[in-house]
């Protein structure tokens, strides 16, 4: 019964021919399928031949690279390139983050280095701004054993001995003139005495 259902095929027409609208050649197979036993059962076809027929197209050109022309386009699977295209990446985006990641060291060291040499600078500068304010306490008599004075009162009593000392230098100026006023007096009795 096994060999009853089975069914012939028999390749009846190979035709090949050459398509008018394109030089590519199309080769036609034709094949009839037919059952052996003539008794057919339920559901089956009615009876006849079943001719499947399918045009082939043949390439001249030799790309050993191309899909085969045998194959479905559905069952073709998605080549690498398309998804290539589809979601470009540039060498750009690769490199930048290389670039990025370095940009912030040297810009962090270039940072620290400055603020190291600012903090120099300044630490020398307050030093010499306390050594001229000791001095100047030094220099102020009220001052001289007020070792915890504070720079405003060194600044307020300097500037009060220094306008002391100007009108000092004032007085002795006028006192200068006057015993230049009495020599010159002196100076002239004398030669009259002598004449």
């Amino acid at each position: 019964e096994e060999e009853d259902d089975e069914e012939e095929i028999d390749v009846v027409t190979v035709e090949k021919r050459r398509a008018s609208s394109n030089s590519k050649a199309v080769t036609t197979f034709t094949i009839t399928v037919r059952p052996k036993n003539a008794a057919l059962g339920p559901g089956r076809a009615p009876p006849g031949e079943l001719i499947l027929k399918r045009c082939v197209p043949i390439h001249q050109q030799h790309n050993y690279a191309a899909p085969s022309p045998y194959v479905e386009s559905e069952d073709v699977p998605p080549q690498k390139k398309i998804k290539s295209e589809a979601s470009p990446r540039p060498l750009k985006s690769v490199i930048a983050p290389k670039a990025k990641s370095l940009s912030p060291r040297n810009s962090d060291s270039e940072d620290s280095e400055r603020r190291r040499n600012h903090n120099i600078l300044e630490r020398q500068r307050r030093n010499d701004l306390r050594s001229s304010f000791l001095t100047l306490r030094d220099h102020v008599p009220e001052l001289v054993k007020n070792e915890k004075a504070a720079k405003v009162v060194i600044l307020k009593k300097a500037t009060e001995y220094v306008h002391s000392l100007q009108a000092e230098e004032h007085q002795l100026l006028l006192e200068k003139e006057k015993l230049q006023a009495r020599q010159q007096q002196l100076l002239k009795k004398i030669e009259h005495a002598r004449t």
